[in-house]
């Protein structure tokens, strides 16, 4: 097997676990740990460090390397409102969507904060359009997951299949 198609399979994997240990700490305890944005950052910057070694003198190097670095723009803005809104827009969101940078192509994550913030803006106004809205926290991740998990197994489903996606 493509040392490609089991790296994606491994990226994709690892993307599942994160996303749903996110998942579950956001609904729990309403905050994600650093902790675990740095246990899942460590092995995705080094996957992605092997993924450009893997592409390094092929067509696909500038590429790959335009795209490594784009990917990292989203979740610098969110970092970044973030810290001009004193947090209104949580810092741990943009945290994941850096993590998650290191797994997705940036398209892939565009469209992760895309579907995300879309439904979370529809749930965010049906609840203050049914009058609940007292100080009411949405868990982001509840959001972000159905995405995540879709494209995670689309990842995985692609190795089974004996598919290169990078």
């Amino acid at each position: 097997m493509d040392k490609s198609i089991v790296l994606n399979g491994v990226k994709s994997l690892l993307f599942l676990l994160f996303s749903g240990s996110c998942l579950l700490q956001d609904l729990k305890k309403k905050s994600i740990s650093e902790r675990t944005f740095r246990l899942f950052a460590l092995p995705g910057a080094l996957l992605r460090l092997y993924e450009l070694s893997l592409l390094w003198n092929t067509e696909g190097d500038k590429e790959a390397l335009k795209n490594g670095i784009i990917c990292f723009i989203l979740p610098a803005l969110l970092i970044i409102i973030s810290y001009l809104t004193m947090e209104a827009i949580g810092r741990g969101d943009g945290l994941y969507f850096l993590v998650s940078a290191l797994y997705l192509s940036p398209g892939e994550n565009f469209c992760l904060f895309i579907f995300a913030a879309a439904f979370a803006a529809l749930a965010g106004l049906s609840v203050i359009a049914f009058g609940k809205a007292e100080k009411k926290r949405l868990p982001f991740m509840a959001f972000v997951f159905p995405k995540a998990l879709q494209l995670g197994l689309k990842g995985i489903m692609a190795v089974l299949s004996g598919r290169n996606m990078i």
